[in-house]
């Protein structure tokens, strides 16, 4: 991840940016599963840690870019990335699913965690790269998040990155992941009477 570097290099920036479009090629080999995940991405002169969904029947969908970034050890976003001008915490919707992206240091936005909530969200989705000594504290607002939107949420993290997690809508841990149990499934039922399992990964 180019971001763990405290300089910037446009080498190491479309190398990063080069390794995600061709994984993203092979995400048809988890199909019919669900993808949410983050990617660099160029934006004109602009460089973005955007949030996207991929899906069998629709491909490639974007639907959120990063605007709060942090510089903490081993993840320094604001050398790498730009914040989005206008934040864009819109819920979407897969299949009958509603959805909000909450990505890293965006878990602490209660705002709009609450927002989200109001306008139906059944399930939250934070993809993070976190500093492991401070991994108690990304727990804490991970379940004020959730109970704040009234939704489940699950997060997964970068390799290396400390453990994940899916958590109810009151804020209750239904699954970690460990060195020792790298991805974790959890099988839940949302308010609107959909039963769906969620992966995270350590």
């Amino acid at each position: 991840m180019a971001a763990r570097h405290t300089n910037f290099r446009n080498s190491a920036w479309d190398a990063a940016v080069d390794a995600h479009d061709r994984w993203e090629l092979r995400l048809r080999e988890l199909a019919p599963a669900i993808i949410a995940a983050t990617r660099p991405v160029n934006f004109g002169s602009e460089r973005y840690n955007e949030a996207f969904i991929w899906t069998e029947t629709d491909g490639m969908r974007a639907v959120h870019a990063k605007c709060r970034l942090a510089n903490d050890t081993g993840c320094w976003e604001r050398v790498w990335y730009q914040s989005a001008a206008a934040p864009d915490f819109e819920p979407f919707q897969v299949a009958d699913l509603t959805l909000g992206f909450l990505v890293g240091a965006e878990l602490a936005a209660v705002d709009e965690a609450a927002r989200y909530g109001r306008e139906g969200v059944q399930l939250l989705v934070s993809p993070r790269s976190t500093p492991v000594p401070d991994i108690e504290d990304w727990l804490a607002m991970a379940r004020s998040a959730a109970r704040r939107a009234g939704a489940t949420l699950a997060t997964s993290t970068g390799c290396g990155q400390g453990p994940a997690w899916i958590i109810d809508r009151d804020g209750e841990l239904l699954a970690r992941s460990s060195s020792s149990r790298p991805f974790v499934s959890q099988t839940i039922e949302l308010p609107a009477k959909t039963v769906m399992a969620l992966d995270a990964a350590y």
